[in-house]
């Protein structure tokens, strides 16, 4: 288990470095600069910061987390197409549906597994559809 742990939150995220010695440490730290401009250029240019415009649906009072997302991805016309984790988690929050997005990922992990939502590929992303 490293001994040295670094964690930097930044506009898109969380950058977090480790390392087993101090010489590593030290070292990996003087990168972290570099790494995180180049991973804010790459990400301002991709499909995933662009702003959202469209209408977020608004469901009815769900019976759980589960029920909330899918009663999501069968709202017409929002749920017609593939939705990334972070779609469905800004839809949860417009329904005062507060989540965390590591908690909303394993349901989302576990309702695939149990063939509640299909799982595609979506620009390197998963999205996540109702089954056919």
């Amino acid at each position: 288990m490293p001994k040295y742990k670094v964690a930097i939150k930044e506009q898109f995220g969380v950058f977090a470095y480790e390392a087993e010695n101090e010489k590593d440490f030290v070292d990996g730290l003087k990168t972290i600069p570099a790494l995180l401009e180049t991973t804010t250029s790459i990400l301002r240019k991709s499909d995933l910061t662009k702003e959202v415009t469209e209408e977020l649906p608004n469901i009815q009072k769900p019976k759980n987390l589960s029920d909330a997302v899918i009663k999501l991805l069968s709202s017409k016309p929002w749920g017609n197409i593939p939705r990334t984790l972070h779609e469905i988690h800004s839809a949860l929050a417009h329904n005062a549906i507060h989540v965390s997005i590591e908690n909303l990922g394993s349901l989302m992990t576990k309702m695939k597994k149990q063939d509640r939502v299909r799982r595609i590929k979506k620009d390197n992303v998963y999205a996540y559809t109702l089954p056919l």
